[in-house]
């Protein structure tokens, strides 16, 4: 039974439909672009109905079989930048590197080779050896694995697989009480002593390996001072971590804005609001509580005004 089948009867969806759209994917992505907080701009591909469904049934009942690295922080269950951040705590001196084009420059044939190789034998690898054209019109677009597509966090973490163990190697044997973390393109050393830059020579040819470069712009040695950030968390000189004042007012301002008159028609801003106080909750429970208290009303709290926005 092929993929097509398989999802065909899955969803009971006729195979001709399916066909149409993993044939013609130029067609079934929305292109939607955003702008970052430093005023770049970057571009997500959103799948369309049918190919989420393919995309989502590979996830679910094949790409499941590829294991990914411990240190692998992103897009994975019970797993968070908090927890990300944690394993940091403790550490004085800091690295981090950003993968560059992350997704878009994970090479199809090293992907399909690897799993070939190492899963000979799995659901997934049957399909590469027997249907790759199909199986690459599910995942990629245009031949590239896309931010927006469902599999591409998970085919992502598996592809790096291999670089997290060499990497992860290397740094607890080679710098006191060294620690490797990545989540998604974000690669973070520490250590308790200074880092010394060789290392980054060491992680330009084991991307190298992988088809992928390094964002010079990004790289970024630092230190202990009274705090360090990592993926916006902030890790104090106490080894607590907490949320920058900065943010702190930003939320505080927000969550005013909309309550003070209550809006009640703006989906856009309850959403938010909802994204600010999970991540508030989830990195410093203590401003969350605050948060709580502070803008309740006639014995609602904060959250549940806010879910009563629109």
């Amino acid at each position: 039974m092929g993929i097509i089948k398989d999802i065909s009867k899955y969803y009971l969806i006729e195979e001709p439909t399916i066909q149409q759209a993993i044939e013609f994917p130029q067609r079934n992505y929305r292109r939607i672009k955003i702008v970052q907080s430093n005023g770049e701009s970057r571009f997500v591909f959103a799948p369309s109905k049918i190919i989420k469904m393919c995309q989502t049934y590979l996830l679910k009942h094949c790409l499941n079989e590829l294991e990914y690295s411990q240190h692998a922080f992103a897009y994975t269950k019970k797993r968070s930048i908090v927890s990300c951040a944690l394993t940091h705590v403790g550490n004085t001196h800091f690295l981090h590197i950003d993968i560059r084009h992350f997704f878009d420059n994970i090479d199809w044939n090293t992907f399909r080779k690897s799993v070939i190789d190492e899963y000979p034998s799995s659901k997934i690898g049957s399909f590469l050896i027997n249907e790759p054209d199909t199986i690459k019109n599910i995942l990629c677009l245009n031949g590239r694995f896309c931010q927006g597509s469902v599999t591409s966090p998970y085919v992502s973490n598996y592809y790096l697989k291999s670089f997290d163990s060499v990497l992860n190697n290397y740094v607890i044997h080679n710098l006191k009480n060294g620690v490797y973390s990545r989540y998604s393109d974000d690669v973070y050393i520490s250590s308790s002593e200074k880092i010394d830059s060789s290392i980054i020579s060491f992680i330009i040819n084991h991307l190298r390996e992988q088809k992928l470069k390094i964002n010079y712009k990004k790289v970024r040695f630092f230190s202990m001072g009274d705090s360090v950030k990592i993926l916006g968390v902030t890790i104090t000189n106490r080894c607590h971590i907490t949320i920058n004042v900065k943010f702190k007012k930003m939320v505080k301002n927000s969550i005013y804005k909309a309550l003070n008159p209550p809006n009640q028609s703006n989906s856009q801003i309850k959403n938010r609001l909802i994204g600010l106080m999970y991540y508030s909750y989830m990195v410093d429970p203590l401003f969350f509580n605050y948060l709580q208290q502070k803008y309740s009303s006639q014995g609602k709290l904060t959250l549940t005004r806010i879910m009563e926005i629109g």
